[in-house]
């Protein structure tokens, strides 16, 4: 990406645990280090937060736009789940 000093995948990486797991930014820092041998500071991983998030919330509400959430369709999977009393 121009202008970055660390390549898309890394930001993206970053981002993507920021986001969607809600790992804190000193967490993504480690994982970086331990996963791919890159040191990023967990202050410009904040930073990269802030300066994508606006570009993750356009994205985000064209695909919600998307979804159908009135519909009489339900999905199921083969999960079991024991309650214990």
């Amino acid at each position: 990406m121009k202008g970055m000093r660390f390549p898309l995948h890394t930001i993206l990486t970053a981002l993507t645990l920021y986001f969607l797991n809600n790992t804190s930014t000193r967490a993504i820092s480690q994982f970086l280090k331990v996963t791919s041998n890159i040191s990023v500071s967990h202050v410009t991983i904040s930073s990269w937060a802030h300066k994508f998030a606006p570009y993750f919330k356009e994205k985000a509400s064209i695909f919600n736009s998307q979804l159908d959430l009135n519909s009489d369709d339900w999905h199921a999977d083969e999960t079991v789940v024991f309650i214990k009393r």
